[in-house]
């Protein structure tokens, strides 16, 4: 079994279509999105389009939770407000029915899908602290939980008596300068693996993420995809969007 996840994609059409490139060559079964597919970016139509082309599983994010629902915007900060607002403004009432049908959570065989935290889907809360932790690994049985949100890659392992390991993926990039990380689990243990973004990453590095889960023997990929981050700066630009938008994407934060 090959299964690819990514996650906020953020109307970064550069990025994602670099990633659904990256992912052709390992042959994966199904590829799953964990929602924010608009948002922030300038190609929220196009991303849409490319996701439900690509995508088995569609999981509705925050920012899409907004695009329904007025009162949800009250909950985000002036420039994720303004992005969100102009999204509106291009998307089809065909596209903003099929986003109404996408759902907060998904599980099937050992695999839990979720944008936020499985424990509350519809807070979105960040999944960072050690008692929201213990709380998202008792909502779930399934042998791991995939999420995004933060924008941060990372792998929580439930140990014995409580206990939890996290794991950066980021820190060992850095010191390996890799296009790819891999990461051995344990079939005896839960997992919490949060995939990154495609479209706005934020842990210092701008290239595009997804992640590739295995079963013989069971792994967690984290793919590292160069793209075009100065065709999308432009198209930011263009659109009016508030500029930090576009140059966050060079420094990836």
């Amino acid at each position: 079994m090959k299964i690819a996840i990514l996650s906020d994609v953020h109307g970064n059409l550069e990025a994602l279509e670099a990633v659904l490139e990256d992912i052709q060559p390992f042959s994966v079964e199904t590829i799953h999105c964990l929602g924010d597919v608009v948002g922030y970016g300038a190609d929220p139509v196009a991303c849409l389009r490319h996701i439900q082309d690509n995508c088995s599983s569609i999981i509705q994010g925050n920012h899409e939770n907004a695009l329904l629902h007025m009162s949800e915007r009250r909950h985000m900060n002036s420039m994720a407000l303004e992005a969100i607002t102009w999204t509106c403004k291009q998307l089809t009432p065909e596209l903003i029915e099929k986003i109404k049908t996408w759902p907060l959570i998904k599980k099937e065989a050992e695999l839990c899908l979720v944008h936020g935290s499985p424990d509350q889907p519809l807070s979105f809360y960040y999944l960072v602290y050690r008692t929201q932790i213990e709380r998202a690994l008792q909502a779930f049985s399934e042998k791991t939980c995939f999420f995004g949100h933060t924008h941060t890659p990372k792998i929580i392992e439930a140990l014995a008596l409580d206990s939890i390991r996290i794991m950066k993926p980021e820190t060992e990039h850095k010191a390996l300068e890799a296009e790819q990380i891999i990461f051995t689990l344990d079939g005896n243990k839960r997992y919490l693996v949060n995939v990154g973004s495609v479209g706005q990453p934020r842990d210092n590095d701008p290239r595009a993420r997804w992640v590739m889960l295995c079963d013989d023997p069971w792994e967690v990929m984290f793919r590292y995809v160069p793209y075009n981050i100065e065709g999308a700066q432009k198209k930011i630009r263009q659109a009016k969007l508030p500029d930090v938008l576009a140059e966050r994407l060079q420094y990836g934060k």
